[in-house]
């Protein structure tokens, strides 16, 4: 009985590493919209470089940060911050007309918000493992033999 409750832990830990690894690739996969985003938008928008600076750098972050793959939670803060630029490119666009009647832009807006609704149920879905997990962990370690195996909590977002 108390093999086949450690044998649960042990696949809980595992699929919250597959949901992590969905969750950053999501991420990822959005971020990558960027680049053809910029290059749409070259033309139109004034200050356009000023306007997608910030965000550049953020990418490079993001990228940099998936080379040495941190966990989940250390992204977050980066992944906030992407999200934030990329809604005001998004409200720099839709001020202009061309934007609004330029059918790349609208194929790409789409993209952007199917990937952050994604990003949005996965989160919700992991957060919810989480909590789960973490209740295990702890009645995982009540028993000595418990302490042995090394899972320990995760952190909630």
């Amino acid at each position: 009985m108390l093999l086949a409750f450690y044998a649960v832990v042990f696949l809980f830990n595992k699929k919250l590493n597959h949901l992590e690894f969905k969750i950053l690739n999501a991420f990822s996969r959005r971020t990558n919209i960027l680049p053809g985003l910029f290059e749409i938008t070259r033309e139109v928008i004034v200050k356009h470089d000023q306007v997608f600076a910030h965000s550049l750098t953020l990418r490079k972050e993001e990228f940099a940060r998936m080379s040495i793959s941190d966990p989940l939670f250390k992204f977050m803060d980066l992944e906030v911050d992407l999200h934030k630029e990329i809604t005001f490119i998004h409200k720099v666009c839709m001020k202009h007309p061309k934007m609004i009647k330029n059918v790349k832009f609208i194929y790409l807006r789409g993209l952007l918000m199917d990937r952050s609704n994604e990003i949005g149920t996965q989160l919700e879905r992991y957060k919810k493992f989480v909590k789960t997990f973490n209740k295990l962990v702890m009645l995982k370690n009540i028993t000595v033999l418990g302490l042995l195996i090394p899972i320990s909590k995760k952190q909630e977002l």
